[in-house]
């Protein structure tokens, strides 16, 4: 197996605590290693290893159907890309504004 050990996995965004899963959850929302290791019953390291290479045996290839295209680990740049586009968006909403209500009102208010 060739991977990519972490230690600590990024999580989306929760608003509250997440219930306990129940005994047929197959579906986390974040993945907590503490938390699938009370659910499962199973003594866990404290890592996930994340696959970059198919499994082999032997000189052939296991091909099991996973995609292994991982981001960087921490890298952000989506997040990055979008803080951009919405501040750009609200800057071309405010000029548009101020266009609207100084210079169109300016013209109403002197007819």
């Amino acid at each position: 197996m060739e991977g990519i050990a972490e230690r600590d996995l990024e999580k989306a965004l929760e608003l509250g605590r997440s219930p306990p899963p129940g005994p047929h959850d197959r579906l986390w929302q974040n993945a907590d290693i503490a938390s699938f290791a009370r659910w499962s019953g199973l003594a866990m390291q404290p890592i996930v290893v994340r696959e970059t290479v198919a499994p082999r045996i032997g000189a052939a290839v296991f091909d099991d159907g996973l995609v292994r295209d991982w981001p960087d680990p921490g890298s952000g740049v989506d997040r990055h890309l979008g803080y951009a586009f919405q501040w750009y968006a609200l800057a071309v909403l405010a000029a548009g504004l101020w266009v609207r209500f100084v210079l169109f009102g300016r013209r109403k208010a002197g007819r």
